[in-house]
């Protein structure tokens, strides 16, 4: 069952969350899988040929794709237009805030995510 969103997302970062999902649509390893926002606690940015950008320790939040018993017990919420599950302690860090895209200047496979901002 969806449930009221508790937080807000910004319109860059909904494009980001439609641009992984359909990445991961075109991937048949997601298939039947349940997409989902999860919360990691730190990352480092690179650049395309592999060089360090930044490191982000405070967590962030990416798309990812949960077996269907992992996320049986996670509330669905639409966000950017999507049906995606999130587990209890990520929805704490959710509660109250405005999800946004942060990206180094630097563009590579790892220089963007999701973070969310008191409002």
């Amino acid at each position: 069952m969806m449930k009221d969103q508790q937080f807000t997302v910004s319109p860059s970062a909904a494009a980001y969350i439609q641009e992984m999902l359909q990445i991961g649509a075109r991937h048949p390893k997601f298939a039947g899988l349940v997409p989902g926002l999860g919360f990691y606690y730190e990352k480092t940015a690179w650049t395309e040929d592999m060089l360090f950008v930044r490191h982000v320790p405070d967590g962030h939040f990416l798309v990812c794709f949960f077996d269907t018993h992992q996320a049986s017990d996670f509330d669905r919420f639409c966000v950017a237009g999507a049906d995606l599950a999130i587990s209890p302690e990520s929805l704490d860090r959710l509660r109250g805030t405005n999800l946004e895209l942060e990206e180094v200047p630097k563009k590579g496979r790892m220089s963007r995510w999701l973070v969310a901002r008191k409002y």
